[in-house]
């Protein structure tokens, strides 16, 4: 990020990636897991033709198909067939502070962002959105009220990050 942002007023599309890798379902899993290495990426998003997210493949998802792997040798099968299919998504529209909290409460580190069509058009990631909250911290900025529809229990965030449970 180049410039302060204000996250008492960021939206998603102030934050997030535009130029985003993808992976298609039919592609061989061994050369998305090349593709990613070569990248330094851990994870890409799933599309179909119109480029709507039909899932992700994930850190743990390839972690999952290299330990595999070490057992049965090189990686078989598609992407289809190793990644995760659920696809929690985000709006360009949407409160970058809100969409902060789903991540932390959905215990993941990235939403793809959709358009109106639910076409991918980027990303936005736990890393784009500490950028702007630390820029805030270092600003002085206090964001005192609770924006609407953001679910937020700290203990209980903390318990599950450290494996006590949910």
């Amino acid at each position: 990020m180049n410039h302060p942002i204000d996250a008492s007023q960021a939206t998603v599309a102030d934050v997030m990636t535009r130029n985003v890798h993808v992976l298609r379902p039919d592609d061989p899993v061994s050369e998305a897991l090349r593709s990613l290495a070569a990248r330094g990426f851990s994870g890409a998003v799933v599309v179909d033709d119109a480029r709507r997210p039909v899932g992700v493949f994930s850190e743990m998802d390839a972690l999952r198909v290299l330990a595999n792997a070490r057992f049965h040798g090189d990686p078989t099968g598609s992407v289809r067939d190793h990644m995760s299919r659920s696809v929690m998504q985000a709006a360009p529209t949407d409160d970058a502070f809100t969409v902060a909290l789903r991540l932390i409460g959905d215990g993941v580190r990235r939403y793809p962002v959709v358009d109106e069509d639910g076409a991918l058009i980027g990303l936005v990631t736990v890393t784009d959105l500490a950028e702007v909250l630390a820029g805030d911290l270092v600003a002085g900025v206090r964001r005192l009220e609770h924006p609407p529809g953001a679910a937020w229990d700290e203990a209980r965030s903390r318990d599950r990050d450290r494996g006590a449970g949910t």
